[in-house]
């Protein structure tokens, strides 16, 4: 009994044993620079992960080594513009990664499909959903909203205001109103709606599910109760869509002309040859419209997917204005003659406003709502990517926090500075362009960039013409510090802010 058990004690460490030798000596990879663990183990990282430190781990890392950075045994990360092309191009070969298969329940939706024909037919069929006609159409819907949000801001002058727990009940009223048919009323309401919560649980589960898969699934039998409601939380997001489509439908049915409401959802119940020549066209008869089950799993998906980065985008740019009265100065002049419906602003009287749309870019740049690594798989017959041979398998990924902050593209990278997307030389702005991805690149691509970025434009111009910002006294130095698991949040999980009433508006 001795001798065998000796024996595989023996077999174990010596598995350990060549496995540390392939993986620091023999693999493909070996070449690649990086910290010494980083070649034993992916264990690492998975820990920063779960500490919300990824992103600024990872370009720390960036920093000490380069462009090329071994994050793992079968890892590696770049930050270089020819890499971005070869990852995210329209015609890139690279599926998305294995941890992506943790990020839904299925049905799976479209963020987390990695076959790429499964994908393109189901971004044939979202696609029109997020078109700028489509987004003007149900502007009239977003701009009630932002009237809300003015009320609280009014309401509040002179006072701090917290407004990351302010644009997040914004973001979530916008897209409830767009997607499931009806608002959160959170805005309206004096506690955050229950959905809040489990919107926070959710994250909080898939990152639990994705690194310790095998750990998660013996864990979600023990029968504490607390426990099983923190699991769920997926569960009942993936319920309140579904139920949000059933009452939707029971109201309106599946005819678009006996819907008055101009949102998205319709346009996702309705087929897309049924709303339009121009949509029918971009939908090939071949491909089968969505189920009632695959769109309430889409809503579920876009609904959180658009409540944090919206609202974690506007923090951040208001905290930056907060601290820049001459930018807030510029805004208001630009948006002197911007027309005004109940004092919300008009978005197609915003087309021509540079300085609203350098704001906006800045913004991006240095603070992206998903700052983290974009995972891909490289395909069979491996690739070269920045001068090293990658073998296919291999996780290979960029992370926007990272190429936004390439000193030789964005001088002074750490700095807010608005000016330099203003009068800048074409062949600068241009590589600048490749290097700025806050909404990914390609057919991956975020849907929903044309929704944030008019949330965006319609908060800032709306608000800043009104009043001015400046940051609370209660705001300590660190409280704005990144933190983020996949998608970005203040280390504080706050961001108080003081308005005050401009005169002459």
């Amino acid at each position: 009994m001795h001798v065998i058990l000796s024996t595989i004690i023996c077999a174990i460490i010596a598995s350990i044993a060549w496995t540390i030798v392939y993986n620091v000596f023999l693999s493909p990879l070996s070449a690649i620079p990086g910290p010494f663990f980083a070649k034993i183990t992916a264990k690492w990282l998975i820990l920063v992960d779960l500490a919300g430190n990824r992103t600024s781990t990872i370009h720390r890392l960036h920093q000490t080594y380069g462009n090329v950075v071994r994050v793992g045994p079968t890892e590696v990360s770049f930050s270089d513009a020819e890499v971005i092309k070869e990852l995210y191009s329209q015609t890139s070969a690279y599926m998305k990664a294995p941890v992506y298969d943790g990020f839904s329940l299925p049905p799976v939706g479209i963020f987390s499909m990695r076959k790429k024909e499964d994908h393109k037919q189901r971004r044939r069929l979202l696609s029109h959903v997020f078109a700028q006609s489509t987004l003007l159409e149900a502007e009239p819907l977003i701009a009630g909203v932002v009237k809300l949000l003015l009320g609280h801001v009014e309401s509040n002058v002179g006072q701090s205001l917290d407004v990351l727990a302010l644009f997040r009940m914004l973001a979530l009223d916008v897209v409830g109103e767009l997607l499931l048919g009806k608002s959160f009323d959170a805005l309206a309401s004096d506690e955050p709606p229950a959905y809040i919560e489990d919107l926070d649980r959710h994250f909080m589960v898939l990152g639990l599910k994705s690194s310790f898969p095998w750990v998660f699934k013996l864990a979600s039998y023990f029968p504490l109760k607390r426990w099983q409601t923190f699991l769920r939380a997926p569960y009942r997001l993936k319920d309140y869509g579904r139920n949000a489509l059933k009452e939707y439908i029971a109201r309106y049915g599946r005819d678009p002309s006996r819907s008055k409401r101009k949102d998205l959802l319709t346009k996702m119940i309705v087929p897309p040859s049924a709303l339009s020549d121009a949509a029918s066209a971009k939908t090939p008869t071949d491909i089968v419209p969505l189920t009632d089950n695959e769109i309430s799993m889409e809503t579920a998906n876009f609904v959180f997917a658009g409540t944090d980065t919206t609202s974690t985008t506007l923090t951040y740019l208001f905290w930056q204005l907060a601290q820049r009265s001459e930018w807030q100065d510029r805004l208001r002049v630009e948006l002197a003659s911007a027309q005004l419906v109940d004092g919300v602003a008009a978005f197609n009287d915003l087309a021509e406003c540079r300085i609203l749309d350098a704001v906006v870019s800045e913004t991006l740049r240095l603070h992206p709502a998903a700052p983290a690594s974009l995972q891909r798989e490289t395909p069979a017959g491996g690739r070269k990517l920045g001068g090293y041979f990658i073998p296919a398998g291999t996780v290979v990924s960029m992370q926007c926090y990272t190429t936004q902050r390439n000193p030789s593209v964005f001088p002074d990278p750490e700095n807010f500075d608005p000016a330099r997307w203003l009068g800048t030389p074409e062949k600068q702005l241009a590589a600048m362009n490749v290097l700025q991805m806050p909404f990914s690149r390609g057919t991956r691509a975020c849907l929903g960039k044309n929704l944030a970025l008019m949330e965006l434009k319609l908060v800032t111009a709306s608000v800043i013409k009104w009043y001015s910002v400046a940051v609370a006294s209660s705001m300590e130095p660190g409280d704005m510090d990144l933190k983020d698991h996949f998608l970005a949040v203040p280390k504080s999980g706050r961001c108080e802010l003081v308005f005050e009433k401009v005169v002459d508006s």
